[in-house]
Order: C-alpha cells, then structure tokens, then sequence
C-alpha cells in the first residue's frame, strides 16, 4: 500500500510551492473482528430484523394542553370571617393515549385489517409483534364546586376550612400511560370512557390557631394550640382478567369498564366478578367486595409555648400528635398511579380482588398515631 500525501504551502512572494511525500509501510494485516462467522451473520450483527418497540409515536403527536375557567363569589362576614363560593371548570385536550396498532379486531396480529398494516405495507408490519402505539385522543373533562370559610387572625384565633366536590373523567389512565396500560379497545376509545385516576369526589379540610393563654389551665402569655384535619373519600381503581390474545390489551370482566372500583355499585361488581370466575373453574368471592374503609383520614395537633428568657432569648417548647385519631388509611387506587406503589388488588383471577394491599407510609400519614416532643432556641 503507497500513502500519497500532496502539500501546497505559499511561498513568501506568493507563489505556491508543492512538494510530495512517498511512505510505504509494507503489508498491513488486521485481526477478523469477527472470527468464526460467515460473511451474513456479520452483516446480521448490524443490520438484522427491527425488533417490536416498547411505544411507536405517531408522527402527527401534539402537545397536549388544558382550557380552564373559573369563576366564584365572596362575601365579608362579621368579626373577620370570609366565606368564598367557587366554581372550576376543565378541559383537557390532544391527551396522550396508547392503543396497540397492530391487532385486528379480533386481536390477530400483524393481519391485513390491523391499521399498522394497512398504514405501511405487510412487508413492515410482519416484522413486528404488537405494538404499542402512542398518540393524542384523550380528553379530560374536571369540574369542581368548592366552598370555603375562613378568618384572618384576630381575637386569640384564626380558621381556614374548604369542601370540594369535584369530579375528572377521560378516556385513559395518563398517569401509568409510560406502564403499559393500553386502550381495551384500539378501535373505539370511548369504550374506556369513565372515572380518571386522579378523580377524588369529595375533600374536607380543616385548620385552626388558637391562643389558650386566657383560659384554664393555659394561664400565662405564649400558648398556642394548632390543629389541621382533612378527608377525602377514595380514588377508583381498574379491575381486569389479564390481557388480549395480543399480550398488552387489558381485557376486563364483562359488565366492567374502566376504573369501575370505588365507583360502580359493589355487589353489582362482585357479581360481574364472580360470574368471570365461574366461567373459569374459579372460587367464587363470598365477601363484600371491599370491606376495608378506604376513606382517608388525618388529624393533627399541636400545643406549643413560647418563653421569654430576657430581651434576647426565647425557647419554643412543643407536642405534636399526628393522625390523631389512629385512623388506618389505605392506598385506595390500583396500579402503580399516583403513589408509585402497588393500592387495591384489581386482578379478578385474584381471591384477594378488591383488598388494599398498602398504606401510604408513615409520611403520608398512612401509619399509626404518633408523638412528637420538640424544643426551639431563638436569639
């Protein structure tokens, strides 16, 4: 092998002097890269068949984005309070959805009638198995009443307390979308039409201040008694039997949509329950079908008092009690959504179908009453 190297510099006056260079370095022997393998199964190493993605996005995805109107009253009561009326209304659109999109709908894969064949050819949609397919559809429609009562503080005391009676609907579980949780039916989205995951009908919260110093037996000055409470009643959780014939189409009992737990009325749903499992040589569910409370509910208290020690120092002296009244909260939703960990069983093969299985920890307040001692050092 001759290396040929060709170099033009420019001379001072401007003239352009070129000059050759001649190098060789003999006979050069590189090491099969790939010994043992036939010429082809090189070429497999690189370029083989395209294997099944985990999402296909489709090429026309949109941002998805929300309408959002608001409106509301408040009137100026005596003595400091306010009492607020108010009215949310919002409308998701473009919503990310998944569906597979190479089924038929009979569930057969990679067949003529499956909509990634018919979109690239059987030449590309043979290659591949089911496939997840990614793309807007989804519409989330929240609406919310919301009435509140407070007080600034003033006279030892101050309020702060809210209901909300609110209700989400959409076509698809966004939050566990990245999971896997497809549309059951990729021809028709509005079969999954029901209750979102985030939809939680009723809230209750409830905070105050007060300052006990003029009362038995808090006499003295630096007294405060501090308590927040708040209930809501339980997420939906989506009940299913397994998948499609395709492997990622969750298929349910018959009788139940989406995200009906929580939501459609109990016996109404052990009974579709149970009849999927005597249809498979299964032991019927001879409970209520979720006899746990899954309300949640959380208290907290706390009693303090502040002493001056001199102009410049004061410590703060602290009891905190937390979920006060030992109420046992549970994960009311199924899946890994909102939480990150596993609520409700939804598999209806499971003899545990309708049980919580978790509490949101001790930091969500999902563990027993505790105590809290505490002092603070201010100079």
């Amino acid at each position: 092998i001759n290396l040929l190297d060709g170099i033009v510099e420019r001379g001072f006056d401007g003239r352009n002097i070129g000059f050759r260079v001649f190098f060789n370095p003999g006979a050069i022997n590189i090491a099969n890269p790939f010994p043992g393998l036939t010429p082809q199964q090189a070429h497999d190493q690189f370029f083989g068949p395209p294997q099944d993605p985990l999402g296909a996005l489709d090429n026309n995805l949109r941002t998805p984005y929300v309408q959002y109107w608001s409106g509301g009253f408040q009137w100026d009561l005596s003595k400091g309070f306010v009492l607020s009326v108010d009215g949310v209304h919002s409308l998701g659109l473009k919503g990310i959805l998944s569906r597979d999109i190479n089924v038929d709908p009979a569930f057969n894969v990679a067949v003529p009638a499956a909509p990634l064949c018919q979109q690239f050819g059987m030449s590309v949609c043979s290659q591949f198995g089911a496939t997840t397919w990614i793309s807007n559809g989804d519409t989330l429609k929240y609406n919310a009443f919301i009435i509140a009562l407070n007080k600034s503080l003033s006279q030892r005391f101050q309020l702060n307390t809210s209901y909300t009676l609110s209700k989400a609907e959409n076509l698809y579980n966004e939050t566990v979308g990245s999971g896997g949780d497809n549309l059951s039916n990729p021809f028709n989205y509005q079969a999954d039409q029901g209750a979102a995951v985030t939809d939680q009908r009723h809230r209750f919260i409830f905070s105050a201040i007060v300052d006990p110093s003029h009362l038995p037996p808090f006499f003295g000055n630096g007294w405060e008694v501090a308590l927040i409470s708040s209930y809501n009643t339980p997420l939906p959780y989506d009940i299913t039997v397994g998948t499609q014939s395709d492997g990622i189409t969750p298929l349910r009992p018959v009788g139940i949509t989406r995200n009906d737990g929580n939501r459609a009325s109990q016996s109404t749903l052990l009974a579709d329950i149970n009849a999927y499992r005597a249809s498979q040589g299964l032991p019927l569910i001879n409970r209520q079908l979720t006899p746990n409370d899954l309300n949640f509910r959380s208290t907290d208290l706390r009693l303090s008092r502040t002493i001056a020690l001199g102009e410049r120092f004061r410590v703060r002296l602290q009891g905190e009690v937390f979920n006060l009244l030992n109420s046992p909260n549970f994960i009311s939703n199924s899946g890994h959504a909102g939480f990150g960990v596993s609520g409700i069983v939804g598999d209806a093969n499971s003899s545990s179908v309708g049980l919580p299985t978790s509490t949101p920890g001790v930091l969500g307040v999902g563990g027993p009453r505790a105590f809290q001692l505490s002092a603070r050092v201010s100079f």
